[in-house]
């Protein structure tokens, strides 16, 4: 039977089918025969000689629900996702019956007012996804409407079964995340400031909260949600997508759902997002790196650096606090100013511009020994500013010892004031700079503020005393406006670009944010392996090096800068040159004792002459050449040093974006630098051996090491050694290889014809 690709094909009507108007049962018997199943029309104009197995059994089996679904523990039901497990099931445990629309997909807009819906699709799931689901879920991919039509029925089988199937098994683990988060609020001390507060925003503003309510709490300035550090990434992502939502372009389909028991879910095909001015970057993607990055630095104890020597990666890991509660106490306030939530003209800013909330934040932790469980849950929003009679009277009572008390009301609000973020965090940095360098030339002008910065943290008891915005502000009256403004120019950028910039650097790399192109950072590593080939370079914070041979972590000037770490070795600051150092005076002083001619001098001459630089003898032999065959063979054929590298090619478009023809001299010496870093194998003519690039074996054990044995098992390196050698008429001289093992000039003609011509050109 010929298909009409244009329209479904005319198959016969089921007849062991229930007939149901409104309801599909996925436990129903197949429409048709095998026959006619390998006509079945999926999608728009797709049609498949062979259907795969498990669509055939798509027909013929229920969807399971997770069994947890029954036995877990539910929160209260105050959270909305309660509603999206109490869909319509019959008594039937695993069969699924639900009514849908008469015209699925259709293009008019619903008109059906929806309070709550349940999910909504911002994008197509991704294939990745949907295999993890169900194995039908790929067969469903390939439709072009997101359903798999039913051969005799007038409905399909929709794809948002399986969109709930994922987010019911998502909502298990979100749900357990929500226990953990009430109890640690439940276990703080009735009493303790900020508890209730914090219990009522729990109980609800939960995880997959209706829009209007985010909405609400996002536009009340005096009062935002506090949630423990587990929950940062779900506060944004969910204030991420309401923002995303009221900023989308219209869908043009839509699939509506109304479940028996009064549910509505309503899906649109796509929800394509507006093109952003500042950021270009996905916004999902953009909120969770800044959640991440957040998280990292509200944890109250210090961080675990894993780097890997071989990799020259570094991964973070962020262990609990004891109580689980002081270090996760912050506002939604500071969360969308660091992600942009707030200025509607503008949605995505710049990393750079909402670097000042995230310094002053990590100040204040290390400043109070992370003692952040005294923050209040009623935080104060940026443009409440304190007037100046209440700074007054902090000041007086301050003066008093009693600061405490005057200034709890309108104290720190969280977030430092817009208009002096910038300059009070650019001041803090400057004396922080000072401070490292105590011959440094202050520039001038910035005295005064600087010792106001410096007063500020002598006396400052608790993270909720005055800010710089506040010590800055008593300096107005006395400073008249040009020379404050003078020298708070000064003071911010400094008496240089170049000084600027370091700074700048210097302060986002301390931060994490400090963004920089993949060379610069292999550049600078083989610079620092010149005078440690162990040394290792902080991938976050590149002005953090590492010693191998001290073990100690030396800070430089600025990320990428070498003095420091050249001084350590050239002037031999390193402890261990010491201790080398003194083990040579002690045998040098033995020697001369011993070798002394009478007239009181040292030997002379050839004898006292350091011996001539010999080739080191490896520990591990490697795959050598006269043991097999193949590996002699390929050594004779290649004058390459090593493969399995990636291509230049690639590296070129990577680090620099153009063609590997169109590369200066410099820049193809730090492509071939990154060639060879990325070599699996390093082959050695002059031994007629082939090693491993990550060879670990230090001592000779009397055979190759299992990064050298494991060679044999690599495609790249057997595909090199089986590949077929050059015949003797296309053979080149190789300069190269070792003279026993290669052939001579004069085997080959057409090397002989071309060295005759060069000496002979008639």
């Amino acid at each position: 039977m010929d298909a009409n690709l244009g329209a479904p094909p005319d198959l016969p009507a089921s007849t062991t089918a229930r007939p149901k108007e409104n309801f599909i049962s996925l436990d129903d018997e197949p429409p048709c025969g095998p026959e006619e199943l390998r006509k079945i029309w999926l999608g728009q104009g797709k049609i498949f000689a062979n259907i795969p197995e498990y669509v055939k059994d798509l027909f013929t089996k229920d969807i399971m629900i997770p069994a947890e679904l029954y036995t877990r523990l539910l929160p209260p039901p105050a959270l909305n996702v309660i509603d999206a497990l109490k869909f319509d099931m019959p008594k039937r445990t695993h069969a699924f019956s639900f009514k849908s629309d008469p015209s699925l997909w259709s293009a008019e807009e619903p008109t059906v007012t929806i309070t709550h819906p349940l999910f909504l699709s911002h994008a197509i799931p991704s294939f990745h996804a949907l295999e993890t689901l169900h194995e039908a879920s790929r067969q469903a991919w390939l439709d072009g409407s997101r359903s798999i039509k039913l051969p005799g029925h007038a409905g399909r089988y929709p794809l948002y079964i399986i969109t709930l199937y994922r987010e019911a098994s998502r909502v298990l683990d979100t749900l357990a995340e929500w226990q953990i988060s009430q109890r640690f609020v439940a276990t703080i001390p009735d009493g303790t400031e900020g508890k209730e507060e914090v219990m009522t925003l729990l109980a609800c503003t939960g995880w997959a909260n209706d829009v209007e309510t985010l909405g609400r709490l996002q536009s009340t300035s005096s009062l935002y949600q506090v949630l423990s550090h587990e929950w940062f990434d779900d506060i944004i992502m969910t204030a991420g997508l309401a923002y995303i939502k009221s900023h989308c372009a219209k869908p043009t389909k839509f699939l509506s759902i109304d479940f028996n028991n009064g549910l509505y879910i309503l899906e649109a095909e796509t929800w394509p997002p507006e093109k952003y001015k500042m950021d270009k970057r996905r916004p999902i993607e953009y909120l969770r790196e800044q959640g991440k990055k957040l998280r990292g630095r509200l944890d109250a104890r210090a961080i675990i650096s894993q780097t890997s020597k071989r990799l020259h990666t570094q991964s973070l890991k962020a262990p609990y606090q004891d109580d689980q509660y002081s270090c996760g106490i912050v506002t939604l306030h500071t969360l969308a100013s660091k992600a942009g939530l707030e200025n509607e003209d503008q949605p995505w800013t710049d990393a750079t511009q909402s670097l000042h909330s995230l310094l002053w934040f990590r100040r204040l932790t290390s400043r109070e020994n992370c003692k952040l469980a005294n923050m209040p849950a009623v935080v104060r929003s940026r443009h409440d500013k304190p007037s100046k009679e209440q700074i007054a009277a902090a000041a007086a009572a301050e003066s008093d010892g009693d600061g405490d008390s005057a200034y709890e009301d309108d104290s720190h609000n969280g977030a430092a004031d817009e208009d002096s973020d910038g300059d009070s965090t650019m001041n803090d940095i400057v004396a922080e700079d000072t401070n490292e360098k105590p011959n440094a030339k202050k520039p001038k002008g910035s005295t005064q503020v600087q010792k106001t910065v410096k007063k500020d943290k002598s006396t400052s008891k608790t993270p909720l005393k005055r800010t710089l915005e506040d010590s800055i502000s008593d300096t107005e009256a006395k400073v008249p406006k040009a020379k404050k403004a003078r020298s708070l120019s000064v003071s911010t950028y400094g008496s240089s670009r170049s000084a600027t910039y370091e700074k700048e650097a210097r302060a986002a790399a301390q931060a994490g944010e400090l963004n920089y192109e993949p060379w610069q950072y292999d550049e600078f590593l083989r610079k620092v392996m010149e005078y440690d080939e162990e040394a290792t370079v902080d991938v976050l914070d590149p002005a953090v090096v590492t010693c191998s041979k001290c073990g100690e972590a030396r800070r430089m000037k600025a990320p990428f800068n070498l003095c420091r770490f050249k001084e350590h070795h050239t002037k031999k600051l390193c402890p261990s040159y010491k201790a080398k150092w003194q083990g040579m005076k002690s045998q040098q002083s033995m020697m001369s004792s011993i070798f002394k001619r009478p007239e009181g001098t040292l030997t002379q001459g050839p004898q006292a002459r350091a011996p001539k630089k010999q080739v080191p003898d490896f520990a591990c032999p490697g795959l050598s050449g006269d043991l097999d065959s193949y590996v002699r063979r390929y050594l004779q054929r290649t004058p390459h040093s090593g493969g399995g590298g990636k291509k230049k090619e690639g590296l070129s478009q990577k680090y620099f974006k153009v063609s590997l023809t169109e590369l200066t001299n410099q820049q193809r010496k730090k492509v071939d630098a990154a060639y060879d870093r990325s070599r699996e194998w390093i082959n050695d003519h002059q031994r007629g051996l082939v090693r491993s690039a990550r060879c670990l074996q230090k001592e000779f054990n009397g055979g190759p090491c299992i990064t050298c044995l494991a060679l044999r098992h690599k495609g790249p390196f057997t595909n090199a050694l089986a590949r077929d050698g050059a015949k003797p008429d296309r053979q080149k001289y190789n300069r190269g290889v070792q003279s026993s093992t290669r052939k001579s000039a004069f085997d080959c003609p057409n090397a002989f014809a071309k060295a005759n011509r060069r000496k002979f050109p008639f």
